[in-house]
């Protein structure tokens, strides 16, 4: 009968920058039966299999002699932020062991910047929008490359003066662009 063997069964890709690419990490299938092992396609599934990347493969669609190993190369590619998981599937005619799978893990670090409001002293009204509220004084963090629209709130019976700071003027929204 053949064997399936899948080293290692687990792999933490570690922190990786979104859009960047982590090293290749080697899986190695081997045979330990006496009989040749039919193995099927190697795919990536499961909740984030988008976020990594089958880089080398010699085992898709091959036949491993008895003691016969190949191998195949991943890289974790992080489209978000974020904890991210999948498995590296091998589908072989292994009786015991149909599909022999790999757990994979990662953490994709995506870049924020805190926007800081405040009111200048003015008691009453606020700043709106875009996932902020503030009062007199507020912080928020957005992901690098965010558009946050910013309107000027005033308290009834006042008038609102105009931005001052950043990029804004005048009195109309305040638009940042937050890189």
């Amino acid at each position: 009968f053949p064997d399936i063997e899948l080293s290692p069964t687990s792999y933490s890709f570690g922190g990786v920058d979104v859009g960047a690419a982590s090293g290749k990490q080697a899986f190695v299938v081997s045979n330990l039966g006496v009989a040749s092992l039919s193995i099927g396609v190697v795919e990536l599934s499961g909740a984030n299999s988008q976020d990594f990347l089958i880089q080398e493969d010699n085992c898709s669609n091959t036949s491993l002699a008895s003691a016969a190993e190949c191998v195949v190369k991943v890289r974790f590619v992080p489209k978000d932020g974020g904890a991210r998981s999948a498995r590296l599937d091998v589908p072989s005619h292994d009786i015991y062991a149909p599909v022999m799978s790999a757990v994979l893990g990662g953490q994709g670090l995506q870049e924020e910047y805190t926007l800081s409001v405040s009111k200048g002293g003015i008691v009453g009204g606020a700043v709106q929008g875009s996932g902020i509220d503030c009062g007199d004084v507020c912080e928020k963090a957005f992901r690098a490359g965010s558009v946050v629209t910013l309107t000027a709130v005033p308290r009834v019976g006042a008038i609102f003066e105009g931005w001052s700071g950043g990029d804004c003027s005048g009195t109309g929204d305040c638009i940042v662009n937050l890189n």
